[in-house]
């Protein structure tokens, strides 16, 4: 149905009796057809009743197409409310949203217990990289859980800065933000064989009460750690001659392949000593002695220069030498033994040139550039009155 424009209830009906409907009463007068004849004042009449049911009919209409509107204003209001509503509503949201955020990055401190007092002990605290590594179930150093190393991390002036500074990591095939603290290592940190035997007591006795404290670590692999460190504090090799740095070489290195094994799904029982690595580690520990004792006598021992003629009486005797022709190099065996090892003449080429000698409380050592060899005499067993008078008088200032 179109939409009625003018509002029918304010209309007039027309004079119909006016002269200018004579056409049309005339008109309606001609066509009646009853016996009694339609007058004029009749005809005007039908015509006010016919304008009057077509007013009605319009007014209708009007007032249906009123209350439709009134209808549709009702229904267009509750949306715009609704709307309005909706949208007052996510504005307040956001209001509360944004003061949660505020106060959830707002300092906050712990309540505390007025009756409780601070302890007697402080205990030490490694540095964040090291209960990292430890609660990622990773190899740490042992260093990062002595005194030195909870020491430095306590002392790190850049700590603060770091826990609040955040890096990317990989952890399990994912990336992962973590304070750059817990994922930055230290530059001091030494290596296990590095630390003395008392170091490493104290560091593993640290690290397994950590390890106690997380909550990752499984029963088993843990109480098999603690076992192999018991394991290698009551070993035989602790009372022998360099017994105890050949341990910590072993425990750094069996450490290290344990974490590794796991990662493989190769683990095995860390607890057992295996005594074949372990004499590996020890042979070793003795080779790196002999050369740090050989550089030391090389570097220190006193040195008197005599040309070649002196030395011909000394070098043609049946002494106990030891001849190295690689120089700078002497088989472990010449610093190993505190005894004379038999072998045949010690001959050095005729030269010109002095040749220096090295003494020290073991050895007659000539290590001259000038010569092309090396040569060691050992004094233990007294050699002294095999040697000229100028050489032994050195000697034996310098025993």
């Amino acid at each position: 149905m179109p939409r009625i424009i003018e509002d029918p209830t304010q209309a007039v009906c027309p004079s119909f009796e006016s002269a200018g409907w004579d056409f049309l009463r005339q008109s309606m007068i001609n066509a009646h057809q009853g016996v009694v004849p339609l007058t004029p004042e009749e005809a005007t009449q039908t015509l006010k009743d016919a304008w009057a049911r077509e007013n009605g009919a319009k007014v209708a209409a009007w007032d249906a197409q009123v209350e439709q509107d009134h209808a549709n204003q009702v229904e267009l209001d509750r949306l715009a409310q609704e709307e309005t509503d909706a949208q007052l509503a996510l504005r307040q949201k956001e209001a509360e949203d944004q003061l949660r955020e505020v106060e959830r990055k707002k300092p906050k401190l712990n309540d505390f217990d007025p009756d409780r007092i601070i302890s007697d002990w402080i205990e030490p605290r490694p540095a964040p990289y090291a209960i990292n590594r430890l609660n990622s179930l990773e190899y740490v150093e042992l260093d990062y859980f002595t005194t030195k190393g909870c020491i430095e991390a306590g002392a790190d002036t850049a700590e603060s800065a770091n826990l609040d500074t955040l890096a990317f990591t990989q952890l399990d095939g994912t990336i992962s933000v973590r304070p750059l603290a817990a994922v930055r290592s230290s530059r001091n940190i030494r290596n296990d064989e590095d630390l003395s035997w008392e170091e490493m007591l104290q560091g593993k006795n640290v690290m397994l009460r950590f390890m106690a404290k997380s909550t990752t670590w499984p029963q088993a692999h843990a109480q098999s750690l603690a076992a192999f460190f018991i394991a290698l504090e009551w070993h035989p090799r602790t009372a022998q001659v360099n017994g105890k740095r050949a341990l910590l070489l072993y425990q750094s290195r069996a450490r290290r392949k344990w974490f590794t094994a796991l990662k493989r799904n190769e683990g095995f029982n860390i607890k057992h000593i295996r005594e074949g690595l372990l004499r590996t580690a020890a042979d070793e520990v003795d080779r790196a002695v002999q050369r740090e004792e050989f550089e030391q006598v090389r570097t220190h021992a006193p040195r008197v220069s005599y040309a070649p003629a002196d030395l011909a009486p000394v070098l043609s005797r049946p002494l106990l030498y030891y001849f190295s022709p690689t120089p700078g190099r002497l088989p472990p065996s010449a610093l190993l033994h505190r005894r004379p090892i038999p072998c045949h003449y010690a001959v050095i080429p005729a030269t010109p040139l002095p040749i220096t000698l090295c003494f020290s409380r073991h050895a007659l050592i000539l290590p001259s550039a000038k010569t092309p060899c090396r040569a060691i005499a050992h004094l233990a067993c007294s050699p002294c009155r095999a040697v000229p008078r100028t050489l032994a008088s050195s000697a034996n200032r310098c025993a």
